[in-house]
């Protein structure tokens, strides 16, 4: 091979390692590889959006650092058995801290590293912030379920509108006999008084059955 030809090698060698190098900086995950030690590996920037931290701070921290205590064994777990080749890929959402000390809610993908030989060198791990999103659901979820009793209200309402039709009835026959003998007016006073409180409680409940503005815009 003479010197021309070795260039051109490097040269694209040089291109290759450049590609690869902006395709991992601009991939919208974290990037994570972990040797079969536990230790890192590779970092990648999107650390320092995702987590606040340095892709050396990181590495430095060790694995498992900013996982929730609670989690950590779930995730040491599935890192051992896709090592151990028991799994090859897996996806699970961990309660992680960033550097400003907030914790946030990171999807993480897990899959295997192999050399050429098929032989696992490690593990890597894609990692994206799904804090805002699972807010948004348990958002949503909240007002399906308003909704719904909303529904059930007014249903229940609906429902009790029915007797109170007849009460008002009587209370209208009642007042027609004003005047006669046995003709109580401090009972038909009541009765209307009780009617009309009847029909104003539902009104408020039976509401919720339409998201208010405020609700469709948060």
């Amino acid at each position: 091979m003479d010197i021309t030809e070795r260039r051109e090698i490097e040269r694209r060698l040089r291109q290759q390692q450049e590609f690869a190098r902006r395709l991992v900086d601009n991939f919208p995950d974290m990037i994570l590889v972990l040797d079969t030690n536990s230790q890192y590996t590779f970092v990648s920037p999107r650390s320092r959006e995702v987590l606040g931290y340095e892709p050396q701070e990181l590495a430095a921290l060790g694995f498992g650092h900013c996982v929730h205590p609670e989690e950590m064994p779930t995730v040491r777990m599935l890192y051992d058995d896709i090592v151990a080749t028991r799994r090859t890929y897996e996806s699970l959402e961990v309660r992680v801290r960033r550097k400003q000390g907030d914790w946030r809610r990171i999807l993480f993908n897990f899959s295997p590293l192999s050399d050429e030989s098929g032989n696992i060198e490690g593990v890597v791990l894609s990692g994206r912030d799904v804090t805002d999103l699972k807010r948004l659901e348990e958002q949503l979820i909240q007002a399906e379920k308003l909704a719904a009793m909303g529904q059930m209200l007014a249903g229940v309402a609906h429902e009790l509108n029915n007797p109170l039709t007849a009460v008002l009835g009587v209370t209208e026959l009642l007042r027609e006999r004003a005047g006669q003998a046995g003709y109580d007016e401090s009972f038909t006073r009541q009765l209307d008084l009780t009617h009309r409180q009847a029909r104003r409680t539902p009104a408020f409940p039976a509401s919720w059955a339409t998201p208010t503005s405020s609700s469709r815009s948060s």
